[in-house]
Formats: structure tokens, C-alpha cells, sequence
């Protein structure tokens, strides 16, 4: 979304100001495995949503063939801006989940460093 010119909604904020995910403070790698495990999953899940939500008013536009007003266009923009950076985000996140987990449990299963 160009942030030079942000769409605003009616109560003056622009759509930057109002995060399309919850999830988008930063996790806290000093948490237990399981927290973080959780809130990985939780995050997941709201995007999974947004997703769900965006793909369903694609599809339901183009089956009604209708115009799309501006207002609609800048929703859709602001939509898969933040999809698009949402996944490299979980995707990070995920990656740095699976190498905790890996590291976690070779330590449990060599906790000596022998092989």
C-alpha cells in the first residue's frame, strides 16, 4: 500500500494505524516451547482467517461481476499487503520454532554432546 497517500476510514485513522492482525507484536523467543508452540498456532490461525475472508470476497465479486468502487480496491490492497507480509512472517517464525524444537531435543537426546 503506498504510504505516501493511506486510505483513512471514517474515524480519521488510516488503515497502517489499524493492524489487520493482532498477532503482529513480536513473539518472545525467551518463552517455554509449548507457549510458543501455542501462539505460533494461534497466529496461524488468524491467518488463516484473513486469508479465508479475502479469497471469499475475490470470489464473490467476480461471480457478481460487479464494479469495485474505490473504497473496496483499497480493502483488497491493504488485504494482501498484509497477507503477503504476514507469510513471510510466520514463515520466519515457523522456521525459527522448528530449529528451537530440533535443538531442544537433540539436547534431551545427547545431552553430553556423544554420539
Amino acid at each position: 500500500m503506498n504510504q505516501d497517500n493511506p486510505s483513512h476510514n471514517a474515524t480519521g485513522k488510516t488503515l497502517s494505524d489499524m493492524p489487520l492482525f493482532s498477532s503482529f507484536r513480536k513473539s518472545e523467543d525467551n518463552l517455554p516451547l509449548s507457549e510458543r508452540l501455542v501462539e505460533f498456532s494461534d497466529q496461524f490461525s488468524e491467518f488463516v482467517c484473513v486469508n479465508a475472508f479475502l479469497s471469499e470476497a475475490f470470489s464473490n465479486m467476480l461471480a457478481e461481476q460487479e464494479a469495485m468502487n474505490d473504497e473496496i480496491v483499497r480493502g483488497a490492497q491493504y488485504c494482501a499487503e498484509s497477507l503477503r507480509t504476514r507469510s513471510f512472517e510466520l514463515r520466519r517464525d515457523l522456521d525459527r520454532v522448528c530449529e528451537r524444537y530440533l535443538a531442544e531435543h537433540e539436547q534431551q537426546l545427547d545431552p553430553d554432546g556423544s554420539s
